[in-house]
């Protein structure tokens, strides 16, 4: 039975009146429209910083770039880690600065989701099926306000730049996605 996300009762998932053509398609991962919902899950998190008076963040090319090669890291290896062997890639804040982003702090999140296939909701014994683009960044959000330390990170005052990116596999069904808040 498909459960969606939008029936959760969670205070960030109040602003699911978002209205932008291609949210609610079908995910297609060998043609992934990755700024759709990088402006989606942008424009959640900027209404989850205004309910706690924090600024939005600014959307950081370099951040972004930094955060590709990361997912591709993470697809490649097929894990979830913030560490590389490589040493202008170690961790977030060095792989940030080879980008060409240089900022005191960075912070990373990171996910690993499989498409139309069932999983579980986060801290959950419930199951969904994510086929679609607004279901995918409402997951992604709720996933990380969930997790302490992603929370923490979503709402740090010292945050003031973002980036993310995400990698897909059609074979596997999975889209691996880095976030980076930088300041």
């Amino acid at each position: 039975m498909r459960k969606s996300l939008l029936t959760l009762p969670l205070f960030f998932l109040l602003f699911t009146h978002v209205k932008a053509e291609g949210l609610d398609d079908k995910i297609n991962l060998k043609d992934f429209q990755a700024g759709l919902l990088k402006g989606y899950i942008f424009e959640q998190l900027a209404m989850i910083r205004d309910t706690t008076q924090l600024d939005s963040l600014r959307p950081n090319a370099l951040l972004d770039e930094a955060c590709l090669q990361h997912a591709e890291f993470l697809e490649d290896k097929k894990k979830i880690t913030h560490y590389q062997d490589k040493k202008k890639y170690k961790d977030p804040r060095t792989r940030a600065q080879t980008a060409g982003a240089d900022l005191p702090i960075v912070y990373e999140d990171m996910a690993t989701v499989v498409i139309s296939r069932s999983m579980y909701l986060p801290n959950s014994k419930e199951k969904i099926v994510i086929s679609t683009y607004r279901e995918l960044g409402d997951y992604l959000v709720q996933l990380w306000m969930q997790m302490p330390y992603n929370r923490k990170h979503l709402l740090s005052a010292r945050g003031t730049d973002i980036g993310i990116s995400f990698v897909t596999n059609d074979k596997t069904h999975k889209v691996y996605v880095v976030m980076n808040i930088g300041g």
